[in-house]
C-alpha cells in the first residue's frame, strides 16, 4: 500500500525493533528525535558522544539516561569508527548524524578499509510531503542535494536507481522520474538537458527499467499538470512526477532548503547505497524533520 505522508510512514515503521546509532549525540534536536522514536516504538538507539552532556539533555527531555545505551566518546572521528563497527556487527541498523559535520561523517562511512561501502554510489534522497490537494498529500522525492557534487551521466543513473529504491519502499510501484533543468529544450551547452535526453533514451530502449523517465523538464512542468497543459507538453511524467532528479548538489541543496524554509513542507531524507541507511539532517533541522528521517531510515531496513 502506498504511503502518502509522514504520519502513515511512522505508523508503518512502529514496532520495527531496529536500532539507530547517533554519532556525536550531544545535540538537543537529535536526542529529541531519538527520544520520540523510542516513545513511538519506532526504534531504540545507541548514543555516542559526550556522555555528560547527553545525560543532561536527556534529563531535560524528561528521560532517565539509564534507559539509554550511551558510549562516552568525545572525539568525532573515533565516534564514527565505533558507529560503523556497530553497523558492521549488526548491533545497529541506521546511522544518524548528531553534532558533527556531514563531510567528516561521510569520510568514515566511505572509508575503503573500515567503512560501509557496497560498491554502489551513495546518494541522498530527500522526501517531502506535497499538498497536492486540500484534502490530501503525496510524497515527492528529490535527489541528490547532499552527497554527489556534480554527477556524471553514469552517476545520475545510479542516483535515479537509489531514489527509485526509496520510492518503491514507500509503495510507489512504477515511479515517474523527472530529469530537471531550467528548460524543456535541449541546449548543447547545458549538460543537464543533453544528459536527460540520453537517460530518457536508455529508459525507452529498455536498458534501464522499473520506472518511467522524462526530461529535460523545468520544475513547473514536472509537478504542475496545468503548466504542462499550457505549454503543450504531453508525457507520462509531466505534471505527475514522483521523483525529481536535480543537475547537481547546489540545485538540490537550494531546492531542499527552499521547501523546508519557504514552503514549510514536512521533510525527511536518507542516504542509500551503503550497508546501512545514513541520515544527515541539517544540524539546524527541527526535531520533526529528524524524526521523519529516522522513520525513512528504518523503512529502508525492512
Amino acid at each position: 500500500m502506498m504511503i502518502k505522508n509522514f504520519d502513515e510512514l511512522i505508523q508503518r515503521v512502529t514496532n520495527s525493533s531496529k536500532t539507530i546509532v547517533v554519532v556525536s549525540a550531544h545535540q538537543e534536536t537529535a536526542l529529541s528525535a531519538v527520544v520520540e522514536a523510542k516513545r513511538k516504538n519506532i526504534a531504540n538507539s545507541i548514543l555516542i558522544g559526550d556522555s555528560k552532556v547527553i545525560s543532561e539533555i536527556l534529563d531535560e527531555l524528561g528521560e532517565d539516561p539509564i534507559n539509554f545505551e550511551i558510549i562516552d566518546e568525545k572525539d568525532p572521528v573515533k565516534a564514527i569508527s565505533i558507529a560503523v563497527s556497530l553497523v558492521r556487527e549488526n548491533e545497529a541498523q541506521v546511522i544518524l548524524k548528531g553534532k558533527i559535520d556531514t563531510t567528516t561523517l561521510m569520510k568514515g562511512v566511505l572509508s575503503k578499509e573500515s567503512g560501509l561501502r557496497t560498491g554502489r554510489l551513495l546518494s541522498d534522497v530527500f522526501v517531502f510531503e506535497y499538498p497536492e490537494k486540500k484534502s490530501e498529500s503525496k510524497f515527492i522525492l528529490m535527489s541528490d542535494g547532499g552527497v554527489v557534487l556534480n554527477p556524471t551521466l553514469e552517476q545520475k543513473i545510479e542516483i535515479i536507481k537509489n531514489a527509485v529504491e526509496v520510492a518503491k519502499k514507500l509503495g510507489i510501484e512504477n515511479p515517474k522520474v523527472a530529469l530537471l533543468s531550467a528548460t524543456e529544450l535541449v541546449i548543447e551547452e547545458l549538460t543537464s538537458t543533453t544528459d536527460a535526453v540520453k537517460i530518457k533514451q536508455l529508459n525507452q530502449e529498455g536498458k534501464i527499467t522499473g520506472y518511467v523517465i522524462d526530461g529535460p523538464l523545468a520544475l513547473d512542468l514536472a509537478i504542475s499538470e496545468e503548466s504542462a497543459f499550457e505549454k503543450g507538453i504531453k508525457s507520462d511524467v509531466a505534471g505527475k512526477a514522483d521523483i525529481l532528479i536535480v543537475p547537481n548538489i547546489e540545485s538540490g541543496n537550494i531546492l531542499g532548503k527552499s521547501l523546508t524554509y519557504f514552503a514549510h513542507y514536512r521533510i525527511g531524507h536518507v542516504i542509500v547505497g551503503a550497508k546501512a541507511p545514513v541520515l544527515i539532517p541539517s544540524r539546524s533541522d527541527k526535531m520533526e524533520a529528524k524524526l521523519n528521517s529516522i522513520a525513512l531510515g528504518v523503512l529502508m531496513t525492512l
